[in-house]
């Protein structure tokens, strides 16, 4: 797993209703409380396994951010992004961040595996410590 493009956009507004992947989904974003930073990040997942991995992404991407807190990622939710067998596919997903905090590592379970990637401020890919 590796990190491709990542971006972090701000101001943000913040989630009507507190759910912030239906809030994504409407494009309804509250911009009258812009407090936040819109992350979005495209992982690029290598299946070296012989078992494929499904498009359902659901509460399976986690995040933690430099300020301790954690949350789970928005899919895009384009189908075949889930990789076959010896492919590699990417996969984009988006969180709401507070102005000052960044995401500091990114938690995926994939096929009843747990990875990890660690970000810097800016969301590139940095070695985990």
């Amino acid at each position: 797993m590796s990190v491709g493009k990542h971006i972090y956009e701000q101001p943000w507004g913040a989630a009507r209703g507190g759910d912030v992947c239906q809030t994504y989904r409407d494009h309804s974003w509250d911009d009258e409380k812009p407090f936040y930073r819109g992350f979005n990040i495209e992982l690029l997942l290598a299946n070296n396994s012989t078992i494929p991995v499904t498009d359902d992404w659901g509460e399976e991407v986690d995040y933690v951010t430099a300020n301790g807190k954690g949350g789970t990622f928005c899919y895009y939710g384009y189908s075949g992004a889930g990789p076959r067998p010896g492919a590699t596919s990417s996969v984009t997903f988006f969180a709401l961040i507070d102005q000052g905090d960044h995401v500091r590592y990114v938690q995926l379970n994939i096929n009843g595996q747990r990875m990890t990637v660690c970000l810097d401020g800016s969301g590139a890919q940095v070695l985990c410590q």
